[in-house]
């Protein structure tokens, strides 16, 4: 006879979930979502988790059960995980956080240093052009954030 935790174990192992650590590269955005003919909206974000591309459209749950999104903020890291279907959801802080980094590579041979290369992703602000031509009214605080990888270059699909 197997314990309830042996149980859950084992549940967790048939849905190949899979857990990992991220970094919140976007501010939470409302999609409208339809599974099963039930119209809800959800609150999706962009996670770096170290691959070659963003995850996109990573779903945001509750940490509360009403609403309670605060630890999905841009920059803070999240730890995702998929579910059996494929889809990733953001479930919670995680306790490390991924960014952008330099890394030298050494030549042991020559004993010299290559050049830097730049890893990872990041996000920047991109003022909307009403707000970036026009500072008559003060500081550009409006507009839409966008993601970079570690040359500054934005990421698109």
């Amino acid at each position: 006879m197997k314990t309830d935790t042996q149980k859950l174990v084992d549940r967790d192992i048939r849905s190949r979930q899979e857990t990992r650590r991220g970094t919140v590269l976007t501010d939470a955005k409302r999609v409208e979502f339809n599974p099963a003919n039930v119209n809800e909206t959800v609150f999706v974000v962009d996670v770096d988790i170290g691959g070659n591309r963003p995850v996109r459209d990573v779903i945001v749950k509750s940490s509360s059960g009403i609403g309670g999104r605060a630890y999905a903020a841009v920059g803070k890291p999240v730890d995702i995980q998929r579910n059996q279907g494929g889809r990733w959801f953001c479930v919670g802080a995680s306790d490390r956080t991924r960014n952008v980094g330099q890394a030298q590579e050494f030549d042991e041979s020559t004993e010299t240093f290559g050049p830097s290369l730049n890893d990872g992703f990041s996000s920047r602000r991109r003022p909307y052009s009403y707000y970036a031509d026009n500072l008559a009214y003060g500081t550009a605080g409006y507009g839409s954030t966008e993601i970079v990888d570690g040359d500054d270059n934005e990421v698109t699909l």
